[in-house]
């Protein structure tokens, strides 16, 4: 009896220790949401407690001292819908790091970034992969290139010669990623522009081009 009442007893002030640290993480949480939401900033959200990190990014568009209701925006800079949960259920909160920055300049360009080919090209009627890469090439186009063993590439079309392709590797923040030489032999497909090819471009021409002519 007396074992079962201090087996009790110390379960009860441990949930009790858990609540104060669950009640102050989720003041915490919310000073930092609530700052983030007056100076309409982007914000990066990670919750649930299954061992795997889950994370939602956007403006905060409610707040309360319980919950958040979001504006999502898509990895593209895109609106996205929204989603509400509760502040106890977030696990961290991140402000201005790289990816949230990313995501933020994405959607302030959102109406510059994309450009939309709607209908079919009459000049490229009988054009073969190796005439679309060299196209890609003039329009300084950013393409993903996959080979027979399964690697992809995706940047700059640099040169095309007539068997092979080089191409100036882009990371997903656009920033610069190597250099590949592939085998025309050993090409099977190649996408050109596609909303997140034209996303690399973008970030690479403003963090690289850009800045260089206003810093001039």
């Amino acid at each position: 009896m007396a074992a079962r009442l201090a087996t009790e007893g110390i379960a009860g002030r441990l949930n009790l220790r858990d609540n104060f640290d669950m009640a102050r993480r989720r003041v915490k949480f919310y000073e930092v949401l609530k700052q983030q939401q007056e100076k309409e900033k982007l914000v990066c959200v990670y919750h649930g407690d299954d061992g795997h990190d889950k994370f939602d990014v956007g403006f905060v568009e409610s707040l309360t001292p319980d919950s958040l209701t979001l504006l999502s925006v898509s990895p593209r800079g895109e609106f996205d819908g929204r989603v509400v949960m509760h502040l106890d259920d977030l696990n961290r909160v991140e402000t201005d790091d790289r990816y949230s920055r990313k995501i933020e300049l994405l959607h302030q360009y959102k109406g510059s970034i994309f450009k939309t080919d709607d209908h079919v090209n009459p000049d490229a009627k009988t054009e073969d992969l190796h005439a679309q890469l060299q196209r890609a090439a003039e329009e300084q186009a950013v393409a993903c290139v996959d080979d027979v063993k399964g690697n992809a590439v995706t940047g700059f079309i640099k040169e095309v010669g007539e068997d092979y392709v080089i191409v100036e590797g882009l990371t997903q923040l656009g920033e610069p990623d190597g250099q590949s030489i592939i085998n025309l032999e050993d090409v099977t497909r190649v996408q050109i522009a596609a909303r997140d090819q034209q996303v690399r471009g973008f970030l690479y021409r403003y963090n690289y081009e850009l800045r260089k002519l206003l810093e001039f």
